[in-house]
């Protein structure tokens, strides 16, 4: 996997995929969610970078499964940015919808504030391309909120 990552920094993609493939591969052999989760997400990045949207939304649903398998609270909320991003990108903003929402309520669960933020910025600016102002106007006053309740404690 640390392989894999140098290499796709390194611009040898098709490198860092083989070894993906190795990875992915034994960690499923093995049973080791968590690896296996982070060597799709990897894949579902160098994937995107290489305009293959369908093809790294597909490895970014299967880090999903992995990290859900794995009970990888931590990830998940990542996992689904990805997807949602990934849906975004092909135009399927409904389904991204979807993502976010859910990555918003992971975040919120791991108590995850970088990734809750990420979420509702997404689900605001979503909200105006999808015609929901309600939704909109909710969304951020969350977001203006989010670390409200830590600021007022200290």
């Amino acid at each position: 996997h640390d392989r894999a990552v140098a290499r796709a920094a390194a611009g040898r993609a098709e490198e860092a995929k083989a070894d993906l493939a190795r990875a992915q591969e034994l960690n499923l052999k093995a049973k080791r969610w968590t690896e296996l989760g982070s060597n799709r997400y990897v894949l579902a990045s160098i994937l995107a970078q290489e305009g293959k949207t369908a093809e790294a939304l597909a490895s970014a649903l299967a880090a999903l499964e992995a990290d859900k398998k794995a009970e990888s609270a931590r990830n998940i909320p990542l996992d689904l940015a990805a997807a949602a991003s990934l849906s975004s990108r092909l135009g399927r903003d409904a389904e991204a919808w979807g993502y976010w929402r859910r990555s918003f309520e992971s975040g919120m669960a791991t108590d995850d504030e970088a990734s809750v933020r990420k979420a509702l910025a997404a689900l605001v600016d979503l909200a105006g391309r999808l015609g929901r102002t309600s939704d909109k106007e909710r969304y951020a006053k969350l977001l203006g909120q989010v670390g409200e309740v830590d600021k007022g404690s200290k």
